[in-house]
């Protein structure tokens, strides 16, 4: 049902002596039984924990974002990851034809690399995103998967 790649084991494998923060998010409009035009979302993050030197900051983009922090005195600094996917249905998932005044379903897959500085007086957070919004972002896929094992609607929609 679900395939992990190599490089999704890795990550999740980040040994928690170098994590400053690791966290998992879980978003779905069932807990409020109407999804304010979000429907649902699920974030896998991990931050470092402070790094006193810019050396540390290893990757290149990393580098190209430290560039970025405006100059401050005593700082910590970070970096970190995240993958994210979150999705748009209807109100109504049974319909299969699209309906005046509501929106279509739309999904969206994206990895994000940020640096961090926490100062006295300033934080500062760059980010650098990519994504996939539409069929190859999977959350079709992954909505039917989920509603499948939980016995819910089946999501009718998807082609509009």
């Amino acid at each position: 049902m679900f395939k992990i790649s190599f490089r999704s084991a890795a990550f999740l494998l980040i040994p928690n002596a170098y994590s400053g923060q690791f966290h998992f998010q879980v978003e779905n409009d069932v807990a409020f039984g109407e999804d304010g035009n979000y429907s649902n979302g699920m974030i896998l993050g991990w931050e470092s924990q402070p790094i006193l030197s810019d050396t540390a900051l290893a990757s290149v983009l990393g580098h190209l974002q430290n560039k970025l922090l405006f100059t401050q005195a005593n700082t910590n600094k970070a970096w970190g990851v995240k993958i994210s996917q979150r999705m748009w249905t209807p109100n109504e998932i049974k319909i299969t034809e699209p309906q005046p005044h509501e929106r279509p379903y739309a999904g969206f897959l994206e990895v994000e690399h940020h640096t961090a500085v926490y100062g006295s007086e300033l934080a500062q957070k760059n980010w650098f995103s990519i994504g996939l919004i539409g069929p190859a972002s999977g959350t079709e896929k992954f909505q039917g998967a989920i509603h499948k094992l939980i016995g819910a609607s089946t999501p009718e929609g998807w082609a509009y």
